[in-house]
């Protein structure tokens, strides 16, 4: 029972739509009812309600926690995946000999999805650039615009509304192209470990 509500709280997030999620932080954060800013109160940590999102030393760590949990439920999803193709035969023997549980993850889980782990870092190296629209889109407000900025936001907001589309472009292709190169990079490292690899 236990386990399979933390599965569901871990995966169904990133099977939600960022405009959920968004409101889900909008509550959470509130400084009128936002379950933050109550505990706080009642832990005698601040005194007053504090407005989160309006502050710019906060956003982008707000962005990073709500975007972990959001995406931590994907990865669990693939990890797991990769776990049970591990031979379960090697646990057992590992127990006899009298292997812990640190050790068998060491000598057994990790080199079993070593193969996973470095595809699933050479395809999130060539999304570095990606780092978000949407969430950072719909959390940004005129306290916090100077920080919020990303590529695809200046996209839009100089490019596309201002109809300058050459320079919309521009970024795009900019985009691509060190994406493209980050992979090429990615893939040779991993080529001259002797692991795993796109092509």
């Amino acid at each position: 029972m236990v386990k399979k509500f933390v599965q569901t709280v871990s995966y169904l997030p990133h099977f939600l739509s960022w405009v959920i999620v968004v409101g889900l932080v909008f509550q959470v954060l509130s400084m009128d009812s936002g379950i933050l800013n109550q505990i706080l109160l009642k832990l005698h940590l601040i005194k007053e309600p504090i407005n989160f999102l309006s502050i710019p030393k906060y956003y982008w760590g707000i962005v990073g926690i709500t975007n972990v949990w959001k995406e931590v439920g994907w990865g669990s999803i693939i990890y797991l995946a990769a776990i049970t193709a591990i031979n379960p035969e090697l646990y057992e023997a590992a127990e006899i000999d009298g292997a812990s549980r640190l050790k068998k993850i060491k000598y057994i889980t990790l080199p079993g999805i070593k193969s996973t782990i470095c595809i699933l870092l050479i395809i999130n190296i060539g999304n570095i650039l990606n780092s978000g629209f949407d969430m950072q889109y719909l959390l940004t407000n005129g306290l916090v615009q100077n920080v919020s900025q990303t590529i695809d936001i200046y996209v839009l907001k100089y490019g596309i509304s201002l109809a300058d589309y050459s320079l919309a472009t521009a970024a795009g292709i900019f985009k691509s192209v060190i994406s493209v190169i980050l992979i090429f990079i990615a893939n040779r490292i991993a080529k001259a470990m002797g692991e795993e690899r796109l092509f």
